[in-house]
């Protein structure tokens, strides 16, 4: 009798495997191993704060496998590939690429597998920002100088780079405009043989400019009025007013411009103030005018009684 049910056992185990292999044969077949290439960005590591990489280190692509249900969510930004530059000196290094892959995937091969990074010295230049105008105005239109803010910027990068950068720029395009011009731009760097490839920064990266544009014909200067509203709060009382710039010029046809003695600014609010306050106004510019700025700043000095 025991023979028989260690028999049956016997049975039921091989039964239960075989069921398991078909079964794992199943889910290999739905759900095989497959192969992908992606190609990821190269990362730099570790690297002293006081040196740079010369070039950026680039691209590189990667062979991975895995298992179909997992290689369908996985994008080249689940993928991190580095250079651990922990240590480096100035100069020429060979170094290995080490990639880091989300769980359920393998890397097959990277390709190149080592880089050669230049490492310098990182310095940093302070440039004036030059506004570079691209086409014209509509026609009967003019454009002023322009002005952009900031009106400097930190360039910084390798120090045998850095050498060779003259300007930095801004590129503004006025083709067709009819009425000032506000952007805010990108700051590109130029100088004998500088491109994208070389690790340089610019701070701020980007800069605002502002283009005057107005119509032809004559034009006159006048002086700006500060329009102030409300009250001071108690016991304190507006002092004075600064403008500037004080006056402006302003553009149109004669029989308007002669009308016009002064422009005004958009009321500027003192109500329960106890000290002194600087502020950007608008100007009320009437219709048929253009005015070089569109805004003035403002001082209002506020004391005790």
């Amino acid at each position: 009798m025991a023979k028989v049910e260690t028999g049956s056992l016997t049975y039921k185990l091989v039964a239960v495997f075989l069921a398991l292999i078909l079964w794992f044969n199943a889910w290999d077949q739905q759900n095989p191993v497959i192969e992908e290439v992606f190609n990821i960005s190269l990362e730099v590591r570790n690297l002293p704060s006081q040196l740079v990489a010369v070039e950026g280190p680039g691209n590189i692509q990667i062979r991975v496998e895995g298992r179909k249900n997992v290689m369908e969510e996985i994008t080249a930004r689940d993928f991190q590939a580095y250079v651990d530059m922990n240590g480096a000196k100035m100069g020429e290094h060979e170094v290995g690429v080490e990639v880091s892959a989300p769980p359920g995937v393998y890397v097959v091969s990277v390709a190149p597998s080592k880089v050669i990074l230049s490492v310098d010295e990182r310095a940093q230049v302070q440039l004036p920002v030059k506004v570079e105008i691209e086409g014209s105005p509509a026609v009967g239109y003019k454009n002023l100088s322009p002005t952009v803010e900031p009106s400097e910027v930190i360039v910084s990068g390798p120090k045998s780079i850095l050498k060779r950068v003259e300007s930095a720029h801004v590129v503004v395009d006025i083709g067709g405009a009819n009425e000032n011009m506000v952007r805010i731009l990108p700051v590109v760097v130029r100088g004998e043989s500088i491109d994208d490839k070389y690790q340089i920064m610019v701070s701020p990266s980007t800069a605002k400019v502002f283009v005057p544009v107005v119509r032809e014909g004559l034009e006159k200067r006048v002086p700006v009025e500060v329009i102030l509203t409300g009250a001071p709060a108690e016991g304190y009382t507006v002092e004075r007013v600064v403008v500037q710039p004080r006056e402006i010029r302003i553009f149109g046809p004669g029989d308007v411009l002669k009308n016009i003695s002064r422009l005004s600014t958009y009321p500027v609010n003192v109500g329960g103030k106890d000290s002194g306050f600087t502020t950007s106004a608008g100007i009320a510019v009437p219709v048929l005018v253009d005015a070089e700025t569109v805004a003035v700043d403002v001082f209002v000095d506020i004391r005790k009684k």
